[in-house]
């Protein structure tokens, strides 16, 4: 099942290849620099199509994200 967290600042990671990756927002450009370089758009709840998780059971949680709903491993490391 994949694992997911959402850390104290609300970023979306999700574990790939052993190590939890930051994810970045297919759908908004990042931030060009001037030189080169970008700053990337990350996935996280302060966007509107971030839903809120909801638990199946002890071990498994859904989370809606903009054109879809993963079933993962949560861990929300938001202060409630």
């Amino acid at each position: 099942m994949t694992e997911v967290n959402i850390d104290s600042k609300g970023y979306l990671e999700i574990k790939r290849g052993g190590s939890f990756d930051t994810m970045e927002c297919p759908y908004r450009e990042p931030r060009v620099l001037q030189g080169g370089g970008y700053i990337p758009t990350y996935c996280g709840d302060w966007c509107a199509l971030f839903g809120e998780p909801k638990e199946c059971d002890e071990s498994c949680s859904t989370l809606r994200l903009c054109q879809k709903t993963i079933v993962c491993k949560l861990t929300d490391a938001r202060v409630k």
